[in-house]
């Protein structure tokens, strides 16, 4: 893989995300996966540039669901006049870095996973298209060549279904 396009898409992925090491992690894994390809690549530029971004959009992704499971619940607790260290009666760190909001998350996302997992194959795919690749139903419904209307259907049972899994509810047998 030339390395003369090294320096361009640093830069395009600095602008992207301007964070340096982040820009040069996605660099990195980039250049990676193109090299694991079995086969040449015609336009080796535009093809790189492609992975970047796809690279980059995997790492929003990731910090979005990061942020959503380990964001603060409740406002911090105010500031008392003569504490200089803290919140009242509140840790210093905020609770998502305590061990036991760590652990409830890390349940939460176990209960999720297992509850993604226990899906019927359409639905699962469907769901998975609609939350993680973030695809319009329109799209979904070309994808799996069923109608949008079906799509809608198998997310809505899907959701239902995640929610019961997750909140300890019993799950009605599924219709086969």
């Amino acid at each position: 893989m030339p390395a003369r396009y090294y320096r361009e898409l640093l830069n395009f992925c600095l602008r992207t995300v301007n964070d340096r090491e982040v820009a040069a992690d996605a660099l990195q894994e980039s250049y990676a996966r193109v090299l694991a390809l079995q086969h040449p690549v015609e336009q080796p530029r535009a093809f790189l540039r492609k992975v970047a971004q796809n690279v980059l959009r995997d790492h929003w992704r990731a910090e979005k669901v990061r942020n959503a499971v380990f964001s603060e619940r409740a406002d911090p607790a105010p500031l008392r006049p003569d504490d200089d260290a803290g919140p009242a009666d509140e840790p210093a760190a905020p609770s998502s870095w305590q061990p036991e909001e760590r652990a409830e998350a890390r349940q939460r996302l176990a209960l999720l996973q297992r509850a993604i997992d226990g899906l019927p194959e359409k639905q699962r795919e469907a769901f998975l298209l609609y939350r993680f690749e973030e695809l319009p139903h329109e799209e979904i419904a070309r994808r799996m060549n069923i109608s949008v209307r079906m799509v809608e259907r198998h997310l809505q049972l899907a959701l239902l279904h995640c929610k019961r899994q997750v909140q300890g509810e019993p799950t009605p047998p599924r219709d086969t």
